[in-house]
């Protein structure tokens, strides 16, 4: 129970100094609030760092505080925090758990949203969720050969994308804003018209090479007119009002 365990706790923290004396206090603090005993947790690390014992198990401490301002979004706080750790025990062997989180707060990342199927000579949208990103550019191919594509798409480690047959479309390029708050930002970037057909695409954080997409731009659709029968009755319809292609066979 927590009594007995106050008891040993104590007794460790009494009976060593330095590192172990910090550890052993930083494990009480941890201990008492992975119980729901305290509400107050980064308060509690706070004190614990800022105290008079020497050690560079302080680190293990700042590492906490730092992923504690991280969840309450204060990145600007939590980098401040690793960047005086850091100068304070720059031979430290526990220096690395900081690096990492800081890391984890400075480093560009960015994923993209799109609709796979999008209207030939049409623009098209991509939702950009951003963090830490100046500059976004996107490279488009034609797809020459499907059946290359579709080796990629079952398996893209024998077959890279650098493997598909197809012919560079163009280059676009995005500026986008950074707040340098170091938060996630929701924009919206549009790509322009494409003909109707089958494209693969590769997007570039701040220059660097990122990850590969595709896409059909098409002026029709196939859709479900009824799933209730055990032959499933589909119909082609244009991508671009709804209505259905008169005659039209799949």
């Amino acid at each position: 129970n927590k009594k007995e365990a106050d008891l040993i706790f104590n007794n460790l923290i009494d009976t060593n100094v330095g590192n172990a004396k910090l550890y052993f206090q930083h494990q009480q603090v941890m201990t008492d609030c992975n119980a729901g005993q305290c509400q107050d947790l980064l308060e509690k690390l706070q004190k614990l760092y800022n105290s008079s014992i020497n050690g560079d198990y302080k680190l293990m401490i700042a590492s906490d505080i730092i992923s504690q301002l991280d969840a309450k979004d204060k990145k600007v706080e939590a980098l401040k925090v690793a960047s005086e750790a850091k100068a304070k025990y720059p031979k430290s062997q526990f220096i690395g758990n900081i690096t990492n989180l800081e890391n984890n707060i400075i480093n560009p990342n960015l994923n993209i949203s799109y609709d796979v199927q999008t209207q030939a000579n049409k623009p098209i949208h991509v939702s950009v969720n951003a963090k830490n990103v100046n500059n976004l550019w996107i490279e488009i191919y034609e797809v020459a050969d499907v059946s290359q594509f579709f080796k990629f798409v079952n398996d893209q480690y024998n077959n890279p994308f650098s493997k598909i047959k197809k012919k560079f479309v163009r280059k676009e390029q995005y500026q986008l804003i950074n707040p340098k708050d170091y938060e996630n930002h929701i924009t919206s970037v549009e790509m322009k018209p494409v003909p109707a057909g089958l494209y693969v695409a590769k997007f570039f954080i701040d220059g660097k090479e990122s990850e590969d997409f595709h896409f059909i731009a098409s002026d029709i659709r196939a859709v479900y007119q009824s799933k209730k029968t055990d032959t499933p009755q589909i119909k082609i319809v244009s991508s671009d009002n709804g209505k259905p292609y008169p005659n039209a066979e799949i």
